[in-house]
């Protein structure tokens, strides 16, 4: 009689160790899988932050500021762009954005009155107008900007960011670009690519009729997305009259 208890009571012994030993196992594996599980989410997230930061550093590496200030002809605008603390903008900024830059022989054509002005940090919220002025919202190419002069019966009228109008005409095959004031450029070359837009180098510097006015400035201290539609919306509005 003990000696059948005393089997039951190993059988029961090795019964409940075998299902401890179980149970520790299956514990020990599903902590395993969850370690396995948090190591997979870590990596995938450290792979998502890297192709983010690639993405980000092509994105800045062929920006419209980058194009500009690796142009040989266009060191002087760029230079103005970093002056007047724009770089960043058409940097880091999705825009898109269409850049009529002038090239360094156009900014030489200036007087010294005018070159002085541009490099006063005194005058830095007008030098900002007057490179703002440069600048439309939108990408539009050479061949959508002749188009566009066409459509509106020679005369094409683009809103800039700064606020006021340039007006772009065809002379002969050349795209003209005329300031406020009278003063006229010529497309000398187009289309230079960008991730956040186009730069098109012009052989005149325009400049606005009243660079005490940024609409540019404006925007960004309100709403800068909204307002950037706006411009952009105007622009397309203006293309169908």
């Amino acid at each position: 009689m003990n000696m059948k208890r005393m089997r039951l009571s190993l059988l029961l012994f090795g019964a409940m160790t075998i299902g401890l030993v179980s149970c520790q196992d299956k514990e020990r594996s599903e902590n395993e899988a969850e370690i396995i599980e948090a190591e997979a989410e870590k990596e995938a997230r450290l792979a998502e932050d890297t192709r983010l930061e690639e993405e980000r550093l092509d994105w800045e590496t062929n920006s419209v500021f980058t194009r500009s200030s690796e142009d040989e002809e266009l060191t002087t605008f760029s230079k103005n762009l970093e002056t007047t603390e724009l770089s960043a903008t058409f940097t880091e900024e999705e825009g898109p954005f269409t850049i009529f830059a002038p090239t360094n022989v156009a900014y030489e054509s200036l007087s010294a009155e005018q070159k002085t002005q541009m490099e006063s940090k005194e005058n830095l919220d007008q030098n900002r107008a007057m490179l703002n002025y440069l600048v439309v919202d939108g990408e539009m190419t050479l061949e959508q900007l002749k188009e566009e002069i066409q459509n509106a019966d020679g005369n094409y009228t683009l809103t800039t960011q700064q606020g006021e109008e340039l007006t772009a005409s065809l002379k002969g095959e050349d795209v003209v670009l005329t300031d406020a004031s009278g003063n006229t450029a010529t497309i000398t070359r187009a289309d230079v690519d960008a991730s956040n837009g186009v730069v098109h180098v012009i052989d005149g510097v325009l400049m606005p009729k009243d660079p005490s006015v940024n609409a540019a400035a404006t925007n960004n201290a309100d709403e800068p997305v909204d307002d950037q539609e706006a411009n952009e919306l105007n622009n397309v509005n203006k293309s169908g009259e």
